[in-house]
């Protein structure tokens, strides 16, 4: 997925030639990736302007959303330009970010607010900001995990896509992988880049290994053999294997594309 910046990444002064680049883009691109488009707040001079240009696009990144009245004004306005531009109404599709303690605050209600909304994103630098954080130390990490924490829970409940936002420091890729990891250990889906140069450390970090491809097939094999001799829970490897360890491993392979979830699979958890 791309995501095209409206917001910080353009000047008050260039933001109506951006939205003239950013309408032609949309109206002539070939691609059938999803793109998105991070608008300026609600509220702001330019937010109408926004979401008129981007009503091509797959969908509309919402910064700083403190409330489900943002959802609902919103959603208001994009149903009017869908109608006027013939698109489906209800087919741009909402990604949102948290970035204020009102925000995580609301944040089981934001996620489950409307059918539009596909994933949750949390802005780390506005959220520190708010609390007044310092830029780093062993009790802001400890202060942005509890946040990163209550985000992923309410987009698994609400069964959207939970997003870590940007590491800033785009050259530093050591650091990028090490952020990455510890995001997919957290449960997040996905983690936004900063720059193009950080897209391939992201892959490979969310993308399942050899190794975890290989114990997962194991795994499932050895489990769908126990279904069939109706043996309950067993070991593989020393380690007791039981139903939610066996649905990680074929989720992973499902994910890696080798296989459709199986009959077996409950596949509301995930």
């Amino acid at each position: 997925m791309s995501l095209i910046d409206l917001e910080d990444s353009v000047s008050s002064s260039n933001k109506a030639t951006a939205h003239i680049q950013v309408e032609r883009l949309l109206r002539d691109r070939k691609s059938v990736s999803p793109v998105f488009v991070r608008s300026n707040p609600l509220g702001s001079t330019w937010f109408e302007d926004d979401i008129a240009c981007a009503i091509r696009a797959s969908g509309i990144c919402l910064p700083k959303v403190d409330g489900v009245e943002y959802i609902d004004e919103v959603n208001a306005r994009l149903e009017s330009h869908e109608v006027r531009t013939g698109k489906t109404v209800g087919t741009t599709s909402l990604l949102i970010a948290i970035e204020s303690p009102e925000g995580l605050t609301n944040v089981d209600q934001i996620a489950r607010r409307h059918r539009r909304i596909v994933g949750l994103i949390f802005g780390a630098e506005d959220y520190g900001l708010a609390l007044g954080l310092p830029r780093s130390g062993e009790g802001v990490t400890k202060a942005l995990t509890h946040a990163q924490c209550r985000l992923v829970v309410a987009a698994k409940a609400a069964r959207i896509q939970a997003i870590d936002g940007v590491y800033i420091n785009v050259r530093d890729l050591d650091g990028q992988r090490i952020r990455c990891v510890r995001a997919r250990e957290m449960g997040f889906t996905g983690v936004a880049a900063a720059h193009p140069s950080q897209a391939q450390v992201i892959d490979e970090v969310f993308e399942p290994s050899p190794q975890e491809i290989y114990q997962a097939k194991r795994i499932v094999s050895a489990f769908e053999s126990s279904i069939e001799q109706e043996s309950g829970v067993f070991t593989l490897d020393g380690s007791m294997i039981d139903y939610p360890i066996a649905a990680r491993a074929a989720w992973t392979l499902v994910e890696a594309g080798m296989t459709d979830p199986p009959n077996w699979l409950d596949q509301s958890i995930l």
